[in-house]
């Protein structure tokens, strides 16, 4: 008799025109032959048709250079995050994001990938705006970090009979809160029991540090609670914070004649 024949097909399409299809055929040629299956999958590509970017997309590109050493080529294998995408910076330091929605982004590098003795000399998570049609470009370079570290000291009194009121040493604060602030970006952390606290793998700018006073005793003052510190590429800042608890009273006992009376007179 005649043979069996069953077939089915599905077709995708996909951007800028291409085509992914797939086709299975089953056929039995008679009555005592089981089927045979025929698989087929076909990707088309338009020759003759230009490639280009897909409509309603922009993208993002750039470089990421040494900052002390410019005429060497950028650095290589960055890795590079635009809001959960991922670029890798290739041999010339150069990343590109392609077909990138419109709209604002936040740009991140992970630290690890530019090693333990570079940091950007930028801000960043940086704010980047993309536009449909056009490349946006964000050039920054990787620089040796700087450095700022402290002590916050408490003044200490004396009431030794010997050596009498006054002043006599230093020592460290309860743990008070320091911040250092740059261009958005923040650092927080207490200081030790010794009163230190450093900030480390600061990009260079003007920070400011401010040392809350909330954490002090009753009526103690602080010095000065404000720095603003320029900070440099490979270099350290230092502070120091004085803390003077309040004036002591000095106990006075007061002197006099003690007269007896007689008894009967």
């Amino acid at each position: 008799g005649r043979p069996d024949e069953f077939a089915a097909s599905a077709g995708y399409t996909l951007p800028w025109e291409h085509t992914l299809s797939g086709e299975m055929r089953w056929m039995r040629l008679d009555d005592v032959s089981g089927y045979e299956t025929d698989l087929r999958v076909t990707y088309e590509i338009p020759f003759g048709t230009p490639i280009s970017p897909r409509g309603g997309v922009g993208s993002l590109s750039g470089t990421v250079s040494y900052a002390e050493e410019p005429g060497l080529s950028g650095l290589p294998d960055v890795v590079l995050t635009l809001n959960g995408l991922t670029a890798v910076t290739d041999s010339r330091g150069e990343y590109v994001f392609r077909s990138v929605p419109p709209g604002e982004y936040h740009l991140t590098v992970d630290q690890a990938s530019v090693g333990p003795d570079r940091v950007p000399s930028v801000a960043l998570p940086g704010r980047i705006l993309v536009i449909e049609g056009e490349e946006s470009i964000f050039n920054f370079d990787v620089t040796r970090p700087g450095r700022i570290c402290g002590t916050v000291l408490v003044d200490v009194w004396s009431d030794d009979v010997d050596t009498g009121w006054g002043i006599t040493g230093s020592g460290g604060p309860p743990a008070l809160l320091v911040e250092a602030s740059c261009d958005g970006q923040v650092r927080k952390q207490l200081t030790d029991s010794e009163g230190r606290f450093s900030f480390d793998r600061l990009p260079p700018g003007r920070w400011k540090v401010t040392v809350a006073t909330d954490g002090l005793r009753r009526l103690h003052t602080i010095d000065r609670d404000t720095f603003i510190i320029d900070v440099r590429s490979g270099t350290t800042e230092r502070i120091e914070v004085s803390v003077t608890p309040p004036a002591q009273t000095i106990p006075i006992i007061d002197t006099g004649d003690i007269r007896l009376s007689g008894i009967g007179n």
